[in-house]
C-alpha cells in the first residue's frame, strides 16, 4: 500500500500504480519514482514491487529491443537524488541560489550544468561563472533537463574507436544549430531546442553500453568508407533511432523528445519543431566539415520547408557560432 501525501490517494494494486501516473522512473538501487495524478512524485521500492517494469511503457519494438540487447542490465541508471534535483527545479519558491546550493552538492553535475549554460551563450554575454547565475540565465524547464542531460554526459564505457568527445562536440553541435534556429520559426519552443538537439543520437550511446565492439565496428566501418552511420547500421536488426527511445524511456526523458527522437531520421514536408531539429542535426555536419556523414534527403527537405538558401545560412551560421568556442 502507497498513499499519496498531497492528494491523500492509495495505490493498492498493479492497476492503481499505472492508471493516471506518468514519468515512472527507474533508478539506481532498484528505487522507483512515479507522479501521482496530482503531480507529486511517490518512490517505491523495486524488490517491493516485482510487477513492474520498464517495458510496461514500451511498444512491442521497443520491448523486443529492450529484451534481446539486454538492456535492462546494460544501460546505466539516473541515481534518485539526480531526479530529486530536477524536481526542486520545478519548485517555483526556490530562489536560483537555493538551487545552486542544493545542486552543489552533486559537484560533477553542478561543473557540468555551468558548462552546458556557457556552450548555450556561446561568449554572447561573455563567460558565466557562478552557478547561480548559470541558473538565472535558463528558465525553469529548460533547467530541469540541462540537469538530467548533465548526468547522461556523465555515463560512459570502454570502447576502443568511439569517442565521447567527438560524439558530444557533434551532438552539441546541432543543440547549438537548433537554438540558433528555432527562435525564427518556434519561438514558444526556443527554449528546448539546445537540450533536444543535444539529445537526439543518445541511442548511439544506448548501443555502446550493451557491445563497446559492435560500435567500434560501426565507426570504423563508416570513416573507411566515408558512409553516415544510417547507411552502416542497416545491417543491423536494431538501430539507435529505435535505441534511444528505449533508453529515454529509462531515463524519463519527456515524451515529446522521445517521440522527436523516433523520427529524427525521417524526411518531411511540414515545418514543425521536430524537423527543424532534423534539418539541425545534418547541417551540425556541414558546420564541423563532415559533409560525408550528410543525409542529403534530410538536407534538401530543411532547403525547401524552411526556405534556407545553402551559402548564404552556411555564412551566417560561421559567423554566429564558432565550431569550437567551449570543449565538448
Amino acid at each position: 500500500m502507497k498513499e499519496c501525501k498531497t492528494c491523500g490517494r492509495k495505490f493498492s494494486s498493479e492497476r492503481d500504480f499505472l492508471s493516471g501516473t506518468s514519468r515512472w522512473r527507474t533508478c539506481l538501487n532498484r528505487v522507483i519514482m512515479f507522479n501521482c495524478s496530482c503531480g507529486s512524485t511517490l518512490t517505491i521500492k523495486g524488490e517491493l514491487f516485482d510487477w513492474f517494469s520498464p517495458t510496461k511503457l514500451m511498444s512491442p519494438e521497443q520491448k523486443l529491443a529492450f529484451g534481446e540487447m539486454k538492456m535492462d542490465d546494460s544501460l546505466p541508471r539516473v541515481s534518485a537524488q539526480i531526479f530529486e534535483i530536477q524536481e526542486k527545479v520545478l519548485d517555483e519558491r526556490l530562489s536560483a541560489q537555493a538551487l545552486a546550493d542544493a545542486i552543489r552538492g552533486e559537484p560533477a553535475l553542478a561543473a557540468e550544468i555551468l558548462h552546458l549554460a556557457n556552450l548555450k551563450v556561446g561568449g554572447k554575454a561573455g563567460r558565466v561563472q557562478q552557478l547561480a547565475h548559470a541558473i538565472a540565465y535558463l528558465s525553469r524547464k529548460e533547467l530541469q533537463q540541462f540537469v538530467l542531460m548533465a548526468t547522461v554526459k556523465d555515463f560512459s564505457f570502454k570502447a576502443k574507436i568511439f569517442s565521447f568527445e567527438k560524439f558530444w562536440r557533434k551532438s552539441l553541435m546541432t543543440g547549438r544549430v537548433a537554438s540558433y534556429l528555432c527562435p525564427k520559426f518556434f519561438p514558444k519552443c526556443a527554449e528546448l531546442a539546445f537540450i533536444y538537439g543535444s539529445l537526439l543520437n543518445v541511442g548511439k550511446l544506448a548501443l555502446g553500453f550493451y557491445q563497446p565492439r559492435l560500435i567500434d565496428r560501426l565507426i570504423k566501418t563508416s570513416l573507411d568508407a566515408d558512409l553516415s552511420w544510417n547507411m552502416v547500421e542497416g545491417e543491423l536488426a536494431f538501430n539507435h533511432r529505435m535505441l534511444g527511445t528505449v533508453a529515454g524511456i529509462i531515463w524519463a526523458f519527456p515524451n515529446d523528445l522521445i517521440e522527436i527522437i523516433d523520427d529524427h531520421h525521417t524526411s518531411f514536408t511540414k515545418s514543425t519543431f521536430s524537423s527543424l531539429l532534423r534539418f539541425s542535426n545534418e547541417w551540425s555536419h556541414i558546420l564541423l566539415d563532415e559533409p560525408q556523414f550528410v543525409d542529403r534527403e534530410i538536407l534538401e527537405c530543411g532547403f525547401q520547408v524552411f526556405q534556407f538558401e545553402e551559402q548564404r545560412l552556411l555564412e551566417e551560421m560561421k559567423a554566429a557560432i564558432s565550431v569550437t568556442p567551449i570543449a565538448a
